[in-house]
């Protein structure tokens, strides 16, 4: 096996153009694929911050109808 030492300084005279294109075809697409779940995990986290604050709301406005309906039950009476 050979230690980074021992490779040349500019390894890429050595290497075919053809493996150069597709590694940095690669990089390219792995770069993409990168951003692409960044971006969906800004958006996952984003929707549940809204999703908590919507769950909160249907909370609160659901015991305001609790409270009103034992208030109409108290008046039926």
């Amino acid at each position: 096996m050979v230690g980074v030492e021992e490779l040349p300084a500019n390894i890429t005279n050595y290497i075919p153009e053809s493996v150069l294109h597709n590694i940095d075809f690669l990089i390219t697409m792995l770069q993409a694929l990168g951003i692409i779940i960044l971006a969906y995990l800004v958006f996952n986290v984003i929707s549940l911050i809204m999703q908590r604050k919507r769950l909160k709301e249907l909370k609160e406005i659901n015991q305001r109808l609790i409270r009103i309906e034992k208030k109409l039950k108290i008046s039926k009476n």
